[in-house]
């Protein structure tokens, strides 16, 4: 009997939302690869033209794919748990943490024991090819005075994506086990801002009086530039 689910690991942090905000997809997107690697994304700093920058949020989405293949030659049956698993990072230039996903396919299956051929099949082996699942995290806004100063610019700035296998097998004493794996990533990032808006000129009327005319002087308080 197998029983097969999706799991899910992040890492959050806590953060509010306010003001006006634009956001800005990664460029380009890390391809699956094969684990372990590292990367290096693009994200468009914020134009302070806009505004004030005052918070920072990244969306982190991280892809599994690969496959799993076990035998058991123990002499009784067992019941093996199988994880295929990416711990895929997305980190600062001086390698901080800013967000992680560890997308899972999880499967729990019964065996027999050894049936005497090791084809990672029969009753006492399994494969499962090409699964996968798609993890997508959004921590919190981040406005330390570091970041703030990190993200605002004319351009854009790189970060580190990196992805290490993460993928296990238990559950018998004598397991023949083989992993596949690789990883992929994407997302965004949405700036928070103010703007200073400027009030516009006032109108005063005044009423002069003469007998029984009267003549209004209009009187303009300017904008300073």
């Amino acid at each position: 009997m197998m029983m097969y689910k999706l799991g899910v690991l992040a890492a959050l942090a806590a953060g509010a939302v306010m003001g006006n905000q634009v956001t800005y997809n990664f460029s380009p997107v890390v391809a699956q690869t094969t684990t372990n690697f590292t990367a290096n994304i693009g994200v468009n700093q914020f134009d302070p033209a806009l505004g004030t920058l005052t918070g920072i949020q990244f969306t982190l989405t991280g892809t599994v794919l690969g496959t799993v293949q076990f035998e058991s030659r123990g002499a009784a049956p067992s019941t093996v748990t199988s994880n295929l698993a990416a711990t895929i990072t997305l980190l600062r230039p001086d390698n901080s943490t800013i967000a992680v996903v560890l997308p899972t396919v999880s499967a729990v299956t019964s065996l027999s024991a050894y049936d005497g051929v090791l084809d990672f099949g029969g009753t006492s082996g399994q494969t499962f090819a090409n699964v996968t699942n798609t993890v997508s995290i959004t921590p919190g806004v981040m406005n330390s005075v570091a970041d703030l100063a990190l993200f605002q610019g004319l351009g854009s700035i790189s970060l580190p994506v990196s992805a290490s296998a993460a993928s296990s097998t238990t559950g018998a004493g004598n397991l023949i086990t083989q992993f596949t794996t690789t990883a992929g990533a994407d997302g965004s990032v949405t700036y928070f801002y103010n703007t200073t808006s400027t009030p516009e000129p006032s109108t005063t009327i005044l009423m002069l009086s003469s007998g029984l005319v009267l003549f209004p002087i209009i009187r303009r308080k300017l904008r300073k530039n």
